[in-house]
């Protein structure tokens, strides 16, 4: 019995850092989209002299997100016009 509950243990350690890591693996990825869309908009903004909410709709952000993006702009100080 003591080995059977040592199994069912391993077995959940087991489970829970595979979900771990797929979550970790998602999360990085949609960091990586936003770094991607953050240099998008600040190469747009320059090249073409546009405004962020431009250079978003261009990119095709959705509107739910473009906040997210503008504070992340002003947090690494590329506050655009």
């Amino acid at each position: 019995m003591c080995n059977l509950g040592q199994a069912w243990f391993e077995e959940g350690k087991a489970e829970g850092r595979a979900e771990g890591r797929a979550e970790g693996k998602e999360e990085g990825k949609a960091e990586g989209i936003k770094t991607t869309q953050l240099g998008n908009i600040v190469s747009l903004c320059k090249k073409l002299g546009c405004t962020i909410e431009y250079a978003m709709g261009l990119l095709s952000i959705p509107e739910n997100m473009r906040e997210e993006y503008k504070e992340m702009l002003e947090k690494e100080g590329l506050v655009l016009t």
